[in-house]
């Protein structure tokens, strides 16, 4: 994967590097990302981009490990630009979110469209797709299944 390191904007081939066979980074802020770092610090960076010709504005994160350097991915997200949603980058290290002034949007509860809400809930430790008590336990069709047997 190639990506810059930062902002002398130096091109690094990540996966080269960890084989041995790629040239070392020039940056001296750049370091490999250690497989073993439990990852418990971050450093976020956000740029915020006004689309002129749009009158929209973006933001742009960018999440990395504060210990090893490990860049974060942004996960659930579609690639490409969405100027009334959230998208990520081609490898998904960098999140895209359409932002407004507040006085120029209203709230999910005050009715936007768009809008979702989901509970977590456990599944069935057996078929995985009805809903249980807890984690563990198995669905009321399930437990008669193994109940007969």
């Amino acid at each position: 994967m190639l990506q810059s390191c930062c902002s002398d904007m130096t091109v690094v081939d990540f996966a080269a590097y960890r084989r041995g066979n790629g040239h070392v980074p020039a940056c001296s802020n750049y370091r490999v990302p250690d497989p073993k770092c439990e990852h418990k610090d971050f450093n976020a960076t956000v740029a915020v981009n006004r689309i002129e010709d749009k009158g929209r504005y973006i933001a742009e994160i960018r999440i990395t490990c504060a210990e090893c350097g490990a860049p974060f991915r942004f996960i659930g997200l579609p690639g490409g630009l969405d100027l009334n949603g959230a998208t990520t980058n081609i490898d998904g290290t960098e999140g895209s979110f359409a932002i407004a002034p507040r006085s120029q949007v209203l709230t999910p509860l005050t009715g936007t469209t768009g809008f979702t809400s989901r509970a977590t809930v456990p599944l069935c430790a057996w078929c995985e797709t009805m809903p249980v008590d807890k984690p563990g336990d198995e669905c009321d069709g399930c437990r008669q299944l193994h109940n007969a047997r």
